[in-house]
């Protein structure tokens, strides 16, 4: 899917089992059920019944202010539960389009690097990590030593440096090599001088954000011939 689909009319989007982005969103879903049983047992508010399926759990972007993407919840987290393996079935992913959804008009200073981005970041990780052997190869010239990340399309550019964030700087942008042009991905762009301010990469990106640019990453790895 080309990215200008996700800025179009509200449009929903299946993945099946078998694709790319499969397992990750399986496990984000789990983790969102997980949640979101969580706050009801804290809250204090009567169980819900762990299936039928069909609810959905927003992600918000910060990218896209009018954009909310819904996963569905309500019933992933008990299927994991039932099993030792990863729920084998579609997953239909909604992208609404609205007035600024309630991140942008009600989250409190600072309130974007706290909440549940420590534990879907992972997803980033464990994601980039499962191809990033893949494309050092694939761009890596015959001639090269090693493979040159200033070489790769701009989406990868900038998930490589994301991860690098997560791993290592809790979310803050850490590429000090001045030498390399900006990474960019639609209205966020660093640079070194990013790097030694410290700032952090969850004041541009949402959790809406991390779905989208997986979806980049999974389409242009599709479009390369990739091995899922």
């Amino acid at each position: 899917m080309e990215r200008e689909e996700f800025y179009g009319p509200p449009a929903k989007r299946t993945v099946r089992t078998g694709e790319r982005m499969h397992d990750t969103i399986s496990d984000i879903c789990v983790l969102m059920d997980a949640i979101l049983l969580a706050k009801e047992h804290i809250s204090g508010r009567p169980h819900r019944a762990p299936l039928p399926q069909g609810e959905n759990g927003s992600l918000f972007s910060i990218q896209i202010p009018t954009l909310t993407i819904r996963l569905p919840v309500r019933g992933p987290f008990y299927a994991a539960c039932m099993s030792d393996q990863i729920p084998r079935v579609d997953y239909e992913i909604l992208f609404q389009y609205d007035e600024p959804n309630p991140w942008h008009k009600n989250a409190p200073a600072g309130a974007k690097i706290r909440g549940p981005y420590p534990i879907l970041s992972s997803n980033v990780v464990i994601f980039w990590e499962r191809y990033y052997p893949w494309i050092r190869s694939h761009f890596k010239p015959a001639s090269a030593r090693r493979s040159d990340p200033e070489q790769w399309p701009e989406t990868f550019r900038f998930m490589w440096a994301l991860r690098s964030a997560i791993v290592h700087s809790e979310g803050r942008f850490n590429v000090r090599d001045d030498s390399r042009r900006p990474f960019v991905w639609m209205n966020a762009r660093y640079d070194h001088t990013d790097a030694e301010k410290r700032r952090s990469m969850w004041s541009d990106i949402g959790l809406g954000d991390i779905i989208l640019i997986m979806f980049e990453v999974s389409d242009e790895l599709d479009r390369l011939g990739c091995p899922v």
